[in-house]
């Protein structure tokens, strides 16, 4: 099988990472063909066996035939009743010459019994399908066995709401190709969104689970399987998915079920059907095939059409499972986003010029939801995310991409018109013991994206705010500080360097511009020393009243002990 061009630029990138590093990732859409690049990988492997870890007997069972469509070299399996491992010790198999690709369940393999059945020196390469999973102990487990084995991660979400880093695994990130990207390459579908409001679902009433940073499935299943929700759904369902091939996302078991048996009522019986992780293995199979075959229009799930499932035809997604998971939501649309053809023009011409996902969400309140702009965009500027949100309103035939385009042009001139100029990345900062996340309250720890190195766009931009990005930032820390800078200036609030030299002085980063600049000149006619009068102003303080001094930094601790003297009137 030929690799497409991004293919074979990741297997070489790849490549060279490993030549310096034990570990890597590799970093690809859904649709984007991750299984034929490490298909590519293990057929280049020249010393010892290629062991390629899954966690879904689905995954297991794709990897291995997509490996033998790419390699023409037959997998070995270990997976519940199936070993290699008693093979091979008992000299079936001679080593290097059959079965040189494994394929392992992690569950399987991670058990003492089966993972010392195989000498620690098996395989020269381990490859982790979906690996935003191997933080978990049981892979570590794995990885620490074959010691000497470079590894190769592939995924297309390696972000974690959890805030589980992926840094902790892999040295480096060997190739990253973006969504947007991919779609602009004509290897994806365009996406266009619309949101359906859902007045049964109130999530101001659903609670955050404390282990996933998500919605808790057991209370939006309590609001969602409901007659008055199903109905709710299925009726703009029906009207704007129209003749497309649909799948459809559901927070649990008896939505999933409940909603599909709707549907059968809107489009009659057949046409809707319904699968969760309990659904017998035949079954499965037989609906799956249904969908393929265009013998259904509608297939609802529960999470279990998320990883490993491939349906080139589905022209509609419906999110009936809304979520602040941007790897989840990525999961779940990319289902959409594969071309039928070889590339754009073939997919149009077979009828598939797009995907169309449909958001159906309940009053947010305080909760912040992953939308087709924040995976498409990947986080990188706040401001053109909202701005094109704004843009698809006013236009809904803009394609998601066709408004980031627009909106990154737009947010650019507003500012050009601003005069936010660039600074100088030479600039030497004398106050750099502030650091950026300190002074705009930004978590270093962000999760989205760590141990990815920052995009050129994200580098620019912090720039333009006039932070000079510091050594060993990742993308996920660049994403939290855009976002922290972008929201002070939709506030109002002053700029970062302003922010910075109040800091230093013990003041209030978050003041407005104005207030900002009149404190500023204060300092400045007092000799570069703020006056009393200053610090004793509740609105310049750094901190609460009763907030623990002796925590602070040095220069801070120091300002707000004079703060609270000049409070006492022990100076003027």
């Amino acid at each position: 099988m030929e690799l497409r061009p991004y293919q074979r630029e990741a297997v070489d990138a790849v490549c060279r990472e490993l030549a310096k590093h034990r570990s890597t990732l590799l970093v690809a859409p859904t649709g984007t063909g991750k299984t034929i690049v490490f298909a590519a990988l293990a057929d280049l492997a020249k010393r010892g066996r290629v062991l390629v870890l899954a966690h879904r007997e689905e995954l297991v069972r794709q990897a291995a035939d997509k490996i033998h469509r790419v390699t023409g070299k037959t997998c070995g399996v270990e997976m519940a009743g199936e070993s290699v491992a008693a093979e091979i010790a008992q000299g079936a198999l001679i080593e290097g010459t059959e079965l040189p690709i494994i394929i392992a369940s992690v569950a399987t393999i991670s058990r003492p019994s089966r993972l010392d059945a195989f000498a620690p020196d098996a395989f020269s390469l381990v490859v982790i399908d979906e690996c935003q999973h191997s933080v978990a102990t049981s892979y570590r487990s794995i990885l620490d066995y074959f010691s000497g084995a470079k590894v190769c991660g592939v995924t297309a979400t390696p972000d974690r709401l959890d805030g589980a880093l992926m840094a902790e695994v892999f040295d480096s990130a060997a190739f990253v190709y973006e969504i947007r990207d991919a779609i602009r390459d004509g290897w994806l579908v365009p996406v266009r969104q619309k949101t359906i409001a859902l007045k049964s679902l109130d999530l101001s009433q659903v609670k955050v689970s404390k282990r996933t940073k998500d919605f808790d499935s057991a209370d939006l299943e309590l609001q969602l399987a409901t007659d008055a929700c199903y109905h709710e759904v299925a009726a703009p369902l029906v009207e704007l998915a129209g003749a497309r091939p649909t799948l459809v996302f559901c927070a649990g078991v008896a939505s999933a079920h409940g909603l599909a048996a709707v549907l059968q009522g809107y489009v009659g019986e057949g046409n809707a059907d319904a699968l969760d992780g309990t659904t017998p293995k035949d079954e499965r199979r037989e609906i799956i095939r249904r969908f393929h075959d265009g013998e259904m229009q509608y297939l609802c799930n529960c999470m279990v059409l998320t990883e490993g499932f491939d349906a080139p035809a589905a022209a509609c997604v419906a999110v009936v499972r809304p979520t602040q998971s941007r790897a989840l939501y990525a999961q779940m649309c990319g289902r959409g986003l594969r071309i039928l053809g070889a590339d754009i023009d073939e997919s149009v011409a077979l009828g598939k010029p797009d995907c169309l996902v449909l958001d159906f969400v309940g009053n947010a309140y305080k909760h912040s939801l992953v939308c087709v702009t924040d995976v498409l965009d990947g986080g990188e500027d706040a401001r053109v995310s909202k701005h094109a949100d704004k843009l698809r309103a006013g236009n809904p035939d803009l394609t998601v991409n066709e408004a980031l385009d627009l909106a990154e042009e737009q947010v650019a001139e507003l500012r050009r018109l601003a005069k936010i100029a660039p600074v100088d990345a030479r600039e030497v900062d004398p106050f750099r013991v502030f650091d950026a996340f300190t002074v705009l309250g930004a978590s270093s720890r962000a999760g989205r994206w760590a141990g990815m190195p920052p995009s050129d766009r994200q580098l620019q931009a912090l720039l333009r705010f006039g932070v000079s990005p510091p050594a060993g930032l990742d993308k996920g820390q660049a994403s939290a500080l855009l976002d922290k800078l972008c929201g002070r200036a939709d506030k109002g609030l002053c700029t970062y360097k302003m922010a910075r030299l109040l800091a230093k002085y013990g003041l209030n980063p978050d003041l407005t511009f104005e207030a900002a600049h009149a404190a500023i000149d204060a300092i400045a006619e007092n000799r570069w020393s703020p006056p009393g009068w200053l610090l004793a102003d509740s609105r310049y303080r750094l901190a609460p009243s009763g907030e623990n001094i002796q925590a602070m930094p040095k220069p801070w601790r120091e300002n707000a002990q004079r703060r609270q003297a000049s409070i006492r009137g022990e100076t003027r």
